[in-house]
């Protein structure tokens, strides 16, 4: 038997293939016909979406515009930083802390506020007393800040001491170079050097001999037991002092109550409501009042723009805004 490669098998002549490629074209012709639509027939309709896709895909179309939104308005507005602040006091002891890697030593009978904003360098600023402070060189960070009164004094590795003078200080460095900026003016203290910004005391004329005066009959009433003025008695000034005295003991315990003092003081007249209203206006920072807070530091300069804490509170101030 003869395997299939040894039967001979003859090819077809061109016109076979001619017009076996001719019907296969036109078969290929009829069946693009058959399956467009005819002219003038109306295009097959779409399928509608059921309700609940419809509403799907509306919901998740809001969020997106809504999310697109809240980044278009935040895009070009920083949030606002959170404010920070810290008190720490003295009475008859000295007492040490760390502010980050910045020692600090308060002397006794001192007090300092610590205000720190992430955007910002953080601020200290010395109430009373005085403080010394051993500052690690600060590299790219923002320079470490004191404001003792008018005095603002700015470092970027060294050691160094502030002390509260009145409405001023005093600053004495010991090692690396500080930057104190008092009255316009801008000063650098190298090692050893110290600068002072308290005024220079002036002698105090001797006080009058008082003239002897009748007894007024105001004086009758009391002392029939009449309550007499505030403004008036010898004794109103100890006992602003004394109340005072206690809403700072209760600052720590009971800060909602010690504010409440600082308040009631502030409404009286002396040095004591002065400082009543400066210290409320700290207080509240530290309670997180930033409203408050700025409301009671404007008033303070508005009422004693050359108060022994004016100073002190266009810092604060300036750092609330």
């Amino acid at each position: 038997m003869k395997r299939d490669d040894d039967i001979p098998i003859d090819g077809l002549p061109d016109t076979a293939w001619n017009r076996i490629e001719r019907a296969v074209f036109e078969e290929l012709d009829a069946s693009a016909s058959a399956s467009a639509s005819p002219a003038g027939s109306e295009a097959p309709r779409r399928a509608a979406l059921p309700r609940w896709a419809a509403v799907a895909l509306a919901s998740v179309v809001a969020l997106q515009l809504a999310l697109t939104a809240a980044f278009l308005l935040t895009r070009g507005e920083p949030t606002a930083q959170p404010i920070a602040s810290t008190r720490f006091a003295t009475n008859r002891e000295p007492s040490e802390t760390l502010l980050g890697d910045v020692a600090v030593r308060l002397d006794p009978g001192s007090a300092i506020v610590v205000v720190e904003n992430p955007a910002r360098n953080s601020l200290v600023v010395l109430e009373r007393g005085a403080a010394g402070f051993s500052v690690p060189h600060r590299s790219a960070r923002p320079a470490f800040v004191v404001q003792a009164g008018d005095a603002r004094v700015e470092v970027v590795g060294t050691r160094f001491r502030v002390a509260r003078a009145g409405g001023s200080a005093e600053v004495e460095t010991f090692e690396g170079t500080v930057r104190v900026t008092a009255h316009g003016e801008t000063r650098l203290l190298g090692r050893g050097q110290r600068w002072s910004g308290a005024p220079e005391p002036v002698a105090a004329e001797p006080p009058p001999a008082p003239a002897a005066a009748p007894v007024p009959e105001a004086d009758a009433d009391i002392a029939a037991g009449a309550p007499r003025a505030a403004a008036e008695s010898p004794l109103a000034g100890s006992d602003l002092q004394r109340r005072f005295e206690q809403a700072a003991r209760r600052e720590k315990r009971e800060p909602r109550k010690a504010l409440r003092i600082y308040r009631s003081l502030a409404q009286e007249q002396g040095p004591w409501a002065q400082n009543a209203l400066y210290a409320s206006a700290r207080l509240q920072i530290e309670l997180g009042e930033r409203t408050s807070a700025r409301a009671a530091l404007q008033r303070y300069l508005d009422l004693y723009p050359h108060g022994a804490n004016a100073a002190d509170a266009r810092a604060l101030l300036a750092r609330l805004r």
